[in-house]
């Protein structure tokens, strides 16, 4: 049985995406942050995003449900848990993700692009990965 537990993410402000690329400058595109721990339950396996993750979405694509926050936690640990996955692990998971949120058109598109692997895309991001970007303290507007 699959299930999102926990928190909420929310879409950062200008603000805030000016000063984490000030302080994480190879960071790809920041657009959301989780506020709370935030888990999905897949398989048995529970996928733990931290507090304070800040990820970039869906590229190229509209930021449907969470999908796009777990794989985005996916490639950037490369791991659930204590296991380490494989990239076409990760895209799976998002794709199941996608159908349990009944976007099935888009967990088709995304079925094709990541086998299609366009100019070796999905490839390059998770060979490129630089770990995951947690923000310890909240990115506030009122600094």
């Amino acid at each position: 049985m699959a299930q999102f537990i926990g928190s909420t993410i929310r879409r950062l402000s200008a603000v805030e995406v000016d000063r984490i690329r000030k302080q994480y400058p190879n960071h790809s595109n920041p657009k959301w942050i989780t506020e709370g721990e935030f888990s999905w339950l897949h398989k048995g396996d529970y996928i733990n995003v931290p507090k304070g993750f800040v990820c970039d979405g869906s590229s190229g694509g509209p930021d449907l449900g969470h999908s796009f926050l777990i794989h985005d936690w996916l490639y950037a640990t490369h791991t659930i848990g204590d296991r380490i996955i494989t990239r076409q692990e990760a895209d799976q998971i998002m794709i199941d993700i996608l159908k349990w949120e009944r976007a099935s058109m888009y967990a088709i598109a995304v079925a094709t692009l990541t086998k299609l692997n366009p100019f070796w895309a999905f490839s390059r991001a998770w060979a490129n990965s630089k770990g995951a970007r947690i923000i310890e303290e909240e990115v506030s507007l009122d600094d």
